[in-house]
């Protein structure tokens, strides 16, 4: 669970964006197939999930849609996270 969770605050960062981070921007501009195909962002052994800390806020239910939601309290290392996302050219130094 916790793997997939993590995919998806990946996923909502780099192409929804959040409010209170990054000015509620998305960190990038192309597609979620560029990332999950194309680039080793997500498959990479230098995981983005050492930099993330999560706390579940309220148990995760299933929706009549089949989608898992849920509360989750994230807390990210935003300078070590955005050094991440560099190397894989998400981010501009």
């Amino acid at each position: 669970m916790w793997k997939k969770m993590h995919e998806a605050l990946l996923t909502t960062l780099l192409l929804k964006g959040v409010d209170g981070f990054n000015n509620g921007r998305p960190l990038s501009n192309k597609e979620a197939k560029y990332w999950r195909n194309e680039n080793s962002l997500f498959k990479s052994n230098d995981n983005y999930m050492i930099y993330v800390t999560c706390q579940l806020e309220k148990e995760p239910v299933v929706t009549t849609s089949g989608k898992i939601k849920g509360v989750v309290y994230v807390m990210l290392n935003h300078e070590n996270f955005f050094r991440y996302l560099e190397r894989y050219g998400v981010r501009a130094k």
